[in-house]
């Protein structure tokens, strides 16, 4: 569990390191009148980076929700445990109960 919190946390950082770069990439723009295989290369550097942000983005939502099933299913299992000991107490105040009143 501490494993996926430590990836999700590192591609939550990671993933706004990103999109706080972005402006940066942006400087590198060429100029209009700049060659064609300039604003090619360009375009291909901005759909790459736009992919990869997007993909890291992706993952984070995934271990989110990985983590919240993990914890929903640890919820769970303490409810569970909970209620029966709840039950158990219950029923020995009643037998407890019960003796007292037989005395």
């Amino acid at each position: 569990m501490s494993k996926l919190k430590f990836w999700t946390t590192a591609m939550l950082i990671f993933g706004f390191a990103m999109l706080f770069g972005y402006p940066f990439l942006l400087t590198r723009r060429p100029a209009e009148d700049a060659p064609r295989e300039a604003r090619a290369q360009f375009a291909v550097l901005l759909t790459g980076y736009m992919g990869v942000l997007l993909l890291v983005f992706f993952v984070l939502v995934v271990l989110a929700w990985r983590i919240m099933v993990f914890q929903r299913e640890k919820f769970r299992e303490e409810t569970l445990a909970n209620l029966r000991d709840l039950v158990e107490g219950t029923l020995n105040d009643h037998q407890k109960k019960q003796g007292d009143d037989r005395s």
